[in-house]
């Protein structure tokens, strides 16, 4: 007997649900083979396939089978169909989303919490339960534990609960399993304040109640914190499903930049590093020396000599740009009279106007000095025009600082 789910007198058997009826679950038959005719079945030939899903196009059915001694009985196997006369539950088995405190939509439910209402009225027999249509026709992949069972499809599912007596069907009802899920909309999310401006903070739209931990206690969405601090809502949704959310405030201000740290005369290697006053707070400050490209380092390397400004800015605002100098040796020049590159200097030395620069041949003889507000060297020794060559330089900071190097001069 199999569930006719449409009512036209047709319906998918799985056929081996038969054969312990036709062995008499006597081990020394062979398998039956399943066949639409008598005479099919004695010249064994043009076997069914689909013997779990076979429509009963024809009926009865006739089973072959033999003993070990080669002897052949085969048995008719008659089809019947029974209207479907199984109400489906009125409302789904609804579920909340709370194990494991995450919200995937997956949940344990205990599906014979609807047992009695799909067996109302009607006479007692077995109730299995399945994930397929086709699984509950043919009697095949029952779920295992109805008092537990995880669903397989995130969020929904429909399940299908089958009455039978022994291999008989009676008939198939039809429920949806529903988790009862927050989604995303419960993630924890880390929040910045600004020191001396309140920051808001919204558990979103949509739920039935809101309850903060805040002292007293507030009941809307939105709220406005001027502290640092770890703030949680609970909500609940329409379903009555219970949720928390929690938000990490953390304090952050406009930077100040204290000083800028330069490490210079390298040829061109010059690098230099943005140093915050200590009451400066927040981690996500960026930083530039163009006002432009901003990165996360303080630090900036392969810097030409030049004037830059340091500029760090966060999610509070920008701070007061600092003003500093990369200074750097020029490697040669040209004193040939054409008005271009006439003269040797260190630029922006002139920052540093008690800076003393001396000039040396390769032996060691001074041939000139300059201080920092000087123009710098043209090349000459007591009024005469020196060789091209390479000249080698000492310059004194008023830092205390030395520099040594060596350029070339070329005419």
């Amino acid at each position: 007997m199999q569930c006719d789910e449409d009512n036209d007198g047709l319906a998918n058997f799985n056929l081996n649900q038969a054969v312990p009826q036709i062995t008499g679950s006597d081990p020394a038959l062979s398998a039956p083979v399943f066949f639409r005719s008598f005479a099919d079945a004695d010249a064994n030939t043009n076997s069914i396939t689909n013997v779990t899903a076979f429509e009963n196009t024809v009926n009865p059915v006739y089973a072959r089978t033999q003993n070990s001694f080669g002897c052949v009985a085969i048995s008719e196997v008659t089809l019947n169909v029974s209207n479907n006369s199984i109400v489906d539950p009125a409302m789904p088995l609804e579920e909340c989303d709370t194990d494991a405190n995450t919200s995937d939509g997956f949940f344990n439910f205990n599906l014979k919490d609807k047992e009695s209402e799909i067996l109302n009225n009607l006479p007692s027999g077995n109730v299995n339960y399945f994930t397929s249509m086709q699984d509950a026709l043919s009697g095949l992949n029952a779920i295992s534990d109805p008092n537990s069972f995880a669903n397989t499809i995130p969020y929904e599912q429909t399940i299908y609960a089958k009455l039978s007596s022994g291999i008989d069907c009676y008939g198939i009802a039809q429920f949806k399993i529903i988790v009862n899920s927050f989604g995303n909309a419960l993630n924890d999310e880390d929040a910045v304040i600004c020191l001396g401006t309140p920051k808001f903070l919204d558990a979103g739209s949509g739920f039935s109640t809101y309850s903060w931990n805040t002292n007293p206690v507030q009941n809307t969405q939105r709220i406005s914190v001027a502290t640092a601090g770890l703030y949680s809502v609970t909500v609940t949704n329409a379903a009555g499903c219970a949720g928390t959310k929690t938000f990490d405030v953390t304090a952050s201000n406009i930077a100040t930049i204290a000083s800028v740290s330069v490490n210079d005369f390298n040829g061109g290697n010059n690098s230099v590093s943005i140093n915050l006053d200590p009451a400066s707070i927040g981690d996500d400050y960026t930083y530039s020396i163009d006002g432009i490209r901003f990165q996360e380092s303080p630090d900036f390397d392969n810097l030409a000599s030049g004037e830059y400004k340091a500029y760090v800015r966060n999610s509070c605002g920008n701070a007061i740009p600092y003003n500093f100098f990369v200074m750097d040796y020029p490697k040669f020049f040209t004193p040939n009279g054409d008005g271009i590159n006439e003269i040797w200097n260190i630029p922006y030395l002139s920052k540093q106007p008690k800076a003393i620069v001396s000039i040396f041949d390769r032996y060691g003889k001074l041939l000139y000095q300059f201080t920092g507000n000087n123009s710098g060297w043209n090349g000459q020794f007591e009024g005469k025009k020196l060789p091209a060559t390479d000249y080698w330089f000492r310059i004194s900071l008023q830092n205390g600082r030395e520099v040594k190097g060596h350029f070339s001069l070329l005419r």
